[in-house]
């Protein structure tokens, strides 16, 4: 007996018993022939999974429905139930094939009502259009960015005079000129050359170079940073170095925490590292007025003298420092002028006295 005989045998014993002569011719067929064996071992496990499956009720208006639709249909040259019955009549090997094929179909098909975890899917396969990404939102504008000079980026790409929006998240970074953030609310940070920084919303990460922030009191606050502090303020001038883990307090106050200690800063303190770890102590008068050159710079004279309680020209001089004394090596009598080098000189009472 051929493969091809015992196959739709094996096909048929699914649909009802064998003779005891097929049978046996069979099961000897299948012994000794490895693909017969396995095609048989496919066709139970099939069985199997159809007679594990259980359809709900096919509800009537849908019957009613789909009958409706075939009516309007134009008549074939074949009946439509003839067509599905020669699909299904298991006469050609490829015929059992198909089953499991068409009941899969079916099932997906089918409408279902709630189903338990790891049931077939409920209801009829919908239709699914892909749409392209929603694209995100552009981040907040939150100020503008001016650049002292060249070499500037923003977000790695060189920056641009035309679009000169401070958005969050933006990372800016500078070469050999400084910049100047401009928030709306009317806070303003310089970061210097060299420098680099993240602006977020109400915070700026500092990650090079140095940072001067004018803070406009707005209830909101502001914070900073860098190294391994974070400075928080409501309304402040103050200065933040990343290189020297510095922070600078020229008028308002500051908290400056790390790890578990916080630090309350007032006017004309730093807070600084020495040997590791941080230490609140005097600015020295050099520094001072660095600072305060630093902020006039910034804002000008008139917002900085209103804030200190100083005239524009007490801050002005503020920033000079003091006036050196006069050198006495330069107090010597005046010489004549070079247009009277002719004229006579004028009596002097007390030349020639002590001489012999």
């Amino acid at each position: 007996m051929n493969c091809e005989r015992v196959k739709e045998l094996l096909e048929q014993s699914e649909a009802g018993p064998l003779s005891a002569a097929d049978r046996s011719a069979v099961s000897s067929h299948v012994e000794g022939c490895s693909g017969c064996r396995e095609h048989g071992e496919a066709l139970e496990q099939t069985v199997r999974a159809l007679a594990s499956v259980t359809l709900e009720p096919f509800p009537e208006h849908r019957s009613r429905k789909i009958m409706a639709l075939v009516r309007e249909l134009p008549p074939p040259r074949r009946s439509l139930w003839a067509r599905l019955a020669q699909l299904l009549t298991p006469a050609p090997a490829w015929g059992y094939a198909a089953v499991p094929a068409m009941a899969v179909l079916v099932l997906a098909l089918w409408p279902r009502g709630e189903r338990p975890p790891g049931t077939l899917p409920a209801g009829p396969p919908v239709l699914r259009v892909a749409q392209a990404p929603v694209a995100a939102p552009p981040a907040a504008i939150l100020g503008t960015v001016e650049s002292e000079g060249t070499g500037a980026t923003v977000d790695g790409k060189p920056f641009d005079p035309a679009r000169p929006e401070l958005r969050a998240g933006s990372e800016i970074a500078l070469a050999q000129a400084g910049a100047t953030l401009r928030f709306t609310d009317g806070t303003r940070v310089r970061l210097e050359k060299r420098a680099r920084a993240r602006v977020q919303l109400r915070a700026l990460e500092l990650s090079a170079g140095r940072a001067l922030a004018s803070v406009t009191k707005t209830g909101q606050g502001f914070q900073v940073r860098s190294c391994s502090f974070s400075v928080k303020v409501m309304g402040t001038r103050f200065s933040v170095d990343q290189e020297l883990c510095r922070v600078d307090l020229l008028e308002g106050r500051v908290l400056a925490s790390e790890a578990s200690s916080v630090f309350d800063l007032v006017p004309g303190q730093s807070l600084v590292h020495e040997s590791g770890r941080p230490e609140r102590r005097e600015m020295s008068e050099p520094e001072r007025r660095e600072l305060v050159a630093a902020f006039l710079r910034l804002e000008g004279a008139a917002p900085l003298a209103a804030a200190m309680g100083l005239t524009e020209d007490g801050v002005r001089e503020l920033a000079r420092g003091p006036k050196p004394p006069p050198d006495p090596a330069s107090s010597s009598k005046p010489t004549p002028p070079a247009g009277n080098a002719g004229a006579k000189p004028a009596f002097n009472p007390v030349q020639g006295l002590g001489r012999e």
